[in-house]
Protein backbone atom coordinates (compact mmCIF):
# COMPACT_ATOMS: atom_id res chain seq x y z
CA UNK A 1 0.00 0.00 0.00
CA UNK A 2 2.95 2.29 1.31
CA UNK A 3 4.69 1.72 -2.58
CA UNK A 4 1.49 2.40 -4.30
CA UNK A 5 0.90 5.93 -2.74
CA UNK A 6 4.53 6.73 -3.42
CA UNK A 7 4.51 5.67 -6.73
CA UNK A 8 1.12 7.40 -7.35
CA UNK A 9 2.83 10.41 -6.11
CA UNK A 10 5.64 9.85 -8.20
CA UNK A 11 3.19 10.03 -11.38
CA UNK A 12 1.27 13.59 -9.49
CA UNK A 13 4.80 15.10 -9.34
CA UNK A 14 5.84 14.11 -13.28
CA UNK A 15 2.40 15.28 -14.50
CA UNK A 16 3.23 18.56 -13.03
CA UNK A 17 6.59 19.00 -13.85
CA UNK A 18 4.92 18.85 -17.74
CA UNK A 19 2.13 20.60 -17.73
CA UNK A 20 3.53 23.18 -15.00
CA UNK A 21 5.47 26.41 -14.97
CA UNK A 22 8.46 24.82 -16.78
CA UNK A 23 6.63 24.94 -19.92
CA UNK A 24 6.86 28.74 -20.24
CA UNK A 25 8.75 31.81 -22.11
CA UNK A 26 9.08 34.70 -21.45
CA UNK A 27 9.47 37.69 -23.89
CA UNK A 28 10.29 41.55 -23.66
CA UNK A 29 9.67 44.22 -26.08
CA UNK A 30 9.30 48.35 -26.33
CA UNK A 31 7.03 50.40 -27.19
CA UNK A 32 7.62 53.58 -28.81
CA UNK A 33 6.21 56.95 -31.03
CA UNK A 34 7.09 58.01 -34.81
CA UNK A 35 10.21 59.66 -33.20
CA UNK A 36 11.05 56.36 -31.41
CA UNK A 37 10.35 58.54 -27.87
CA UNK A 38 9.37 55.49 -25.39
CA UNK A 39 5.92 55.25 -24.30
CA UNK A 40 5.42 54.54 -20.68
CA UNK A 41 2.09 53.37 -19.40
CA UNK A 42 0.79 51.78 -22.37
CA UNK A 43 -1.37 48.43 -22.19
CA UNK A 44 0.21 45.90 -24.34
CA UNK A 45 -2.37 42.35 -24.39
CA UNK A 46 -0.75 39.13 -26.03
CA UNK A 47 -3.25 36.84 -27.25
CA UNK A 48 -2.60 33.76 -28.90
CA UNK A 49 -3.15 33.79 -33.00
CA UNK A 50 -4.76 30.22 -32.79
CA UNK A 51 -6.24 30.23 -29.28
CA UNK A 52 -10.18 29.19 -28.98
CA UNK A 53 -13.28 31.60 -26.95
CA UNK A 54 -11.72 31.04 -23.20
CA UNK A 55 -8.13 30.49 -24.16
CA UNK A 56 -6.15 32.85 -21.60
CA UNK A 57 -4.72 36.00 -22.74
CA UNK A 58 -1.83 38.24 -20.77
CA UNK A 59 -1.42 41.73 -20.12
CA UNK A 60 1.63 44.00 -19.46
CA UNK A 61 1.75 47.70 -18.87
CA UNK A 62 5.34 49.27 -20.16
CA UNK A 63 7.08 51.16 -17.63
CA UNK A 64 9.24 54.72 -17.90
CA UNK A 65 11.43 53.27 -21.00
CA UNK A 66 8.32 52.04 -22.78
CA UNK A 67 9.54 48.78 -21.93
CA UNK A 68 6.74 45.68 -21.24
CA UNK A 69 7.51 42.02 -20.69
CA UNK A 70 5.35 38.84 -20.38
CA UNK A 71 6.88 35.96 -18.88
CA UNK A 72 4.18 32.97 -19.16
CA UNK A 73 3.57 32.66 -22.97
CA UNK A 74 3.23 29.29 -24.32
CA UNK A 75 6.54 28.23 -26.22
CA UNK A 76 6.94 28.45 -30.09
CA UNK A 77 3.58 29.89 -30.28
CA UNK A 78 1.99 31.91 -32.33
CA UNK A 79 1.00 35.71 -30.57
CA UNK A 80 -1.03 38.57 -31.63
CA UNK A 81 0.20 41.88 -29.24
CA UNK A 82 -2.25 44.71 -29.21
CA UNK A 83 -1.76 48.26 -27.89
CA UNK A 84 -3.82 50.09 -26.10
CA UNK A 85 -2.29 53.56 -25.14
CA UNK A 86 -4.84 54.97 -23.07
CA UNK A 87 -6.25 51.52 -21.36
CA UNK A 88 -8.84 51.24 -23.57
CA UNK A 89 -8.80 52.13 -26.98
CA UNK A 90 -6.87 49.55 -29.62
CA UNK A 91 -3.81 50.76 -31.66
CA UNK A 92 -0.64 49.26 -33.31
CA UNK A 93 -0.76 45.55 -33.25
CA UNK A 94 1.81 43.31 -34.16
CA UNK A 95 2.18 39.46 -34.91
CA UNK A 96 5.14 37.57 -33.14
CA UNK A 97 6.22 33.67 -32.32
CA UNK A 98 7.49 32.92 -28.33
CA UNK A 99 10.98 31.71 -28.08
CA UNK A 100 11.71 27.89 -26.69
CA UNK A 101 10.59 26.51 -23.94
CA UNK A 102 12.68 28.35 -20.47
CA UNK A 103 14.11 30.99 -22.75
CA UNK A 104 13.56 34.81 -23.14
CA UNK A 105 13.38 36.58 -25.99
CA UNK A 106 13.26 40.17 -27.31
CA UNK A 107 11.04 41.54 -30.16
CA UNK A 108 13.80 42.49 -32.53
CA UNK A 109 12.36 45.84 -33.59
CA UNK A 110 10.03 48.24 -31.21
CA UNK A 111 6.33 48.43 -31.35
CA UNK A 112 5.73 51.92 -32.92
CA UNK A 113 2.43 53.79 -32.15
CA UNK A 114 2.53 56.36 -35.03
CA UNK A 115 -0.69 57.80 -34.12
CA UNK A 116 -2.10 58.86 -30.87
CA UNK A 117 -5.83 58.60 -31.12
CA UNK A 118 -8.26 61.32 -28.92
CA UNK A 119 -9.99 60.16 -26.23
CA UNK A 120 -13.54 60.64 -27.69
CA UNK A 121 -12.39 58.87 -30.71
CA UNK A 122 -12.27 61.64 -33.17
CA UNK A 123 -9.11 62.37 -34.37
CA UNK A 124 -5.77 60.96 -34.80
CA UNK A 125 -2.35 63.03 -34.17
CA UNK A 126 0.66 61.48 -36.61
CA UNK A 127 3.52 61.57 -33.92
CA UNK A 128 6.22 61.35 -36.83
CA UNK A 129 4.43 64.45 -38.84
CA UNK A 130 2.75 66.71 -36.17
CA UNK A 131 -0.67 66.05 -38.39
CA UNK A 132 -3.63 65.45 -36.70
CA UNK A 133 -6.30 63.15 -38.97
CA UNK A 134 -9.87 62.81 -38.69
CA UNK A 135 -9.76 59.10 -37.39
CA UNK A 136 -12.51 58.02 -39.74
CA UNK A 137 -11.30 58.18 -42.80
CA UNK A 138 -14.74 58.80 -44.40
CA UNK A 139 -17.02 60.44 -42.14
CA UNK A 140 -18.43 62.41 -44.70
CA UNK A 141 -20.11 59.05 -46.07
CA UNK A 142 -20.31 59.22 -49.78
CA UNK A 143 -17.82 60.82 -52.95
CA UNK A 144 -17.88 64.58 -53.60
CA UNK A 145 -16.84 67.10 -56.12
CA UNK A 146 -13.57 68.95 -55.35
CA UNK A 147 -15.81 72.08 -54.75
CA UNK A 148 -17.75 70.24 -52.55
CA UNK A 149 -14.80 68.66 -50.16
CA UNK A 150 -12.95 72.02 -49.99
CA UNK A 151 -16.24 73.58 -48.62
CA UNK A 152 -16.54 70.65 -46.60
CA UNK A 153 -13.43 70.70 -44.92
CA UNK A 154 -13.56 74.08 -44.15
CA UNK A 155 -16.69 74.31 -42.20
CA UNK A 156 -15.62 70.99 -40.35
CA UNK A 157 -15.83 71.55 -36.63
CA UNK A 158 -14.21 68.20 -35.27
CA UNK A 159 -12.33 67.03 -31.88
CA UNK A 160 -12.45 70.71 -31.00
CA UNK A 161 -10.55 71.94 -34.11
CA UNK A 162 -12.42 74.23 -37.15
CA UNK A 163 -9.14 74.53 -39.05
CA UNK A 164 -9.42 71.58 -41.24
CA UNK A 165 -8.05 71.05 -44.90
CA UNK A 166 -7.97 68.53 -47.10
CA UNK A 167 -4.42 67.14 -47.12
CA UNK A 168 -1.92 66.99 -49.86
CA UNK A 169 -0.65 64.18 -52.13
CA UNK A 170 2.53 63.71 -50.39
CA UNK A 171 0.84 63.65 -46.73
CA UNK A 172 -1.46 61.30 -47.56
CA UNK A 173 0.94 58.58 -48.62
CA UNK A 174 2.23 57.83 -45.27
CA UNK A 175 4.68 54.63 -46.43
CA UNK A 176 5.81 56.61 -49.91
CA UNK A 177 2.52 54.19 -52.01
CA UNK A 178 1.01 55.89 -55.20
CA UNK A 179 -2.60 55.39 -52.78
CA UNK A 180 -2.92 56.06 -49.44
CA UNK A 181 -2.37 52.26 -47.94
CA UNK A 182 -5.51 51.65 -46.15
CA UNK A 183 -4.29 48.11 -44.68
CA UNK A 184 -1.39 49.98 -42.86
CA UNK A 185 -4.25 53.01 -41.70
CA UNK A 186 -6.46 49.88 -40.48
CA UNK A 187 -3.54 47.86 -38.62
CA UNK A 188 -2.60 51.35 -36.85
CA UNK A 189 -6.17 51.89 -35.44
CA UNK A 190 -7.95 53.93 -38.16
CA UNK A 191 -11.99 53.55 -38.85
CA UNK A 192 -12.24 51.48 -41.74
CA UNK A 193 -15.63 50.98 -43.47
CA UNK A 194 -16.45 49.39 -46.93
CA UNK A 195 -16.97 52.50 -48.28
CA UNK A 196 -13.35 53.94 -47.18
CA UNK A 197 -11.98 51.10 -49.24
CA UNK A 198 -11.32 53.10 -52.53
CA UNK A 199 -8.27 54.65 -52.90
CA UNK A 200 -10.09 57.41 -54.47
CA UNK A 201 -9.99 60.86 -51.71
CA UNK A 202 -9.27 63.91 -52.48
CA UNK A 203 -5.71 66.58 -52.08
CA UNK A 204 -5.44 69.54 -52.14
CA UNK A 205 -3.50 69.54 -55.61
CA UNK A 206 -5.72 67.74 -57.36
CA UNK A 207 -6.97 70.16 -58.97
CA UNK A 208 -3.82 70.79 -61.07
CA UNK A 209 -4.56 67.47 -62.63
CA UNK A 210 -6.35 67.06 -65.78
CA UNK A 211 -9.68 65.72 -65.27
CA UNK A 212 -9.55 65.86 -61.67
CA UNK A 213 -11.90 68.53 -60.86
CA UNK A 214 -15.25 67.21 -62.17
CA UNK A 215 -14.29 63.78 -60.37
CA UNK A 216 -16.38 62.58 -57.63
CA UNK A 217 -14.23 60.98 -54.47
CA UNK A 218 -13.96 60.97 -51.15
CA UNK A 219 -13.03 63.10 -48.40
CA UNK A 220 -9.85 62.77 -45.32
CA UNK A 221 -9.89 65.99 -43.37
CA UNK A 222 -6.17 66.52 -41.57
CA UNK A 223 -5.06 69.93 -40.03
CA UNK A 224 -1.78 70.76 -38.51
CA UNK A 225 -1.35 70.03 -35.46
CA UNK A 226 2.34 71.17 -34.47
Amino acid sequence: MKKAVLIGMGVMVCAFALCGCGKKTSLEGKVVDGKDMPLAGVKVIAKQSNSVKGDKQFESTTDSNGVFKFTKLVPMSAYRLVTYPDGATKNAAVDIESGPEGQATTLPEPIRIRFQFSKDGATALDTTTGLMWANNINMLGRHVSYAQAVEWVRTLDLGGYRDWRLPTKAESLFKGNAEPDLQYLESSGFEISPTSRSIDYWYSDAATEAGKPNAQMLVWPVRNAK
